[in-house]
């Protein structure tokens, strides 16, 4: 009884190991305290970190990209965070209802490798997240998005985004399977 009034006191609460409710299974599960479990961790995050064996290729890897048959696709998703205490305005998204930070993805489509992970406020348009965190690729990459990336043809030439219905009009079902087809390429990668 009293590890369950426990577990409900800390629910839904974070901190820098994560959910604590999360944490509260792992000690349960494996017979240690959360802070033994909060503590490993954070030593496994370190050791992990400083090995550079997981570090991502980045923006400078990006612009050194010269394969013509490589293809990038770029999507962004929304985590949910704790409403701030400060600036709650910049986090708030209207999309998801809640609080929340945009992580940018750019995943190279044949390997499925992750090339560069950027991130921002929940507010922000996925159009102008990249934009902002100024993204270069030489012209010949070609690279794909979703609708958030209307208008990324002026920026970067060798790039499709999915396909919009003309106002008052209607797309053929060609444009439709083709507009399908991306979006379910797209999701595949992201979500796998």
């Amino acid at each position: 009884m009293q590890i369950e009034c426990r577990r409900t006191s800390f629910n839904n609460h974070s901190t820098r190991c994560g959910n604590i409710d999360h944490l509260f299974q792992i000690g349960v599960d494996w017979d240690v305290s959360e802070s033994t479990v909060c503590r490993t961790v954070n030593k496994v995050e370190n050791i992990s970190i400083s090995s550079k064996k997981l570090a991502l290729p980045g923006q400078k890897e990006l612009r050194k990209l010269a394969d013509p048959s490589m293809v990038l696709v770029i999507d962004v998703m929304e985590s949910p965070i704790e409403r701030p205490s400060k600036g709650q305005k910049g986090f708030y998204s209207g999309k998801s209802k809640k609080h929340t930070l945009k992580t940018q993805v750019i995943i190279e489509l044949k390997t499925r490798n992750i090339m560069c992970l950027r991130h921002g406020k929940g507010r922000i348009n996925d159009f102008k997240l990249f934009k902002k965190t100024k993204v270069k690729l030489t012209k010949i990459i070609k690279m794909l998005g979703d609708k958030g990336y209307q208008g990324i043809l002026k920026i970067h030439e060798n790039s499709a985004t999915q396909i919009e219905k003309p106002k008052g009009g209607k797309l053929t079902k060609e444009q439709k399977t083709q507009k399908l087809n991306l979006f379910l390429k797209i999701q595949q990668l992201i979500n796998c």
